[in-house]
């Protein structure tokens, strides 16, 4: 399905998990509670998809073009959003354990109420740059997480609530 051009379909409640979008089109999709497990996303065009309790556990969605995309009460543990295009995106109440968010354009990115559990980031400036790009949820990351250096292969660095430290 690489290549594929859904621009505003339904996809709501659509189960493609492992699937292959490389390089489609998703731009104003509907696609509330799909489930993308494993699937490889990397480079898709996801402009202002609702993603609302949508399941992308450990998906690849490295260099996708996710502006204003809604990710509300989603599960994207072990997802890869490195270098990925986020600015405007909505994250509330969403599970990033373990999410590559490295080289990531977070301009205005809501994080309220999210688990930002071992997030791996670029920089330990971190809070400063989500307060320059007006990101929302900027007190309740510093009020419950720590950015500690991160000792895997991977390196940079990862969030790791307060209360585990």
């Amino acid at each position: 399905l690489r290549d594929v051009d859904l621009r505003g379909v339904d996809l709501s409640d659509a189960r493609l998990n492992g699937v292959d979008l490389r390089g489609s089109d998703l731009k104003w999709s509907h696609a509330k509670n799909i489930s993308l497990k494993n699937a490889d996303l990397r480079g898709v065009q996801m402009l202002g998809v609702d993603f609302t309790r949508s399941d992308f556990r450990d998906a690849n969605m490295g260099e996708a073009y996710l502006k204003h995309a809604k990710f509300i009460a989603a599960d994207l543990r072990n997802v890869n959003l490195n270098k990925a295009f986020l600015a405007g995106a909505n994250f509330k109440g969403a599970d990033l354990t373990g999410v590559d968010l490295r080289y990531t354009d977070l301009k205005k990115v809501t994080f309220s109420n999210s688990n930002l559990d071992r997030v791996k980031i670029s920089s330990k400036e971190l809070l400063k740059e989500l307060k320059d790009w007006n990101a929302i949820g900027i007190d309740y990351i510093k009020n419950n997480y720590s950015i500690i250096p991160d000792t895997s292969k991977n390196g940079k660095f990862i969030l790791i609530p307060k209360d585990k430290k």
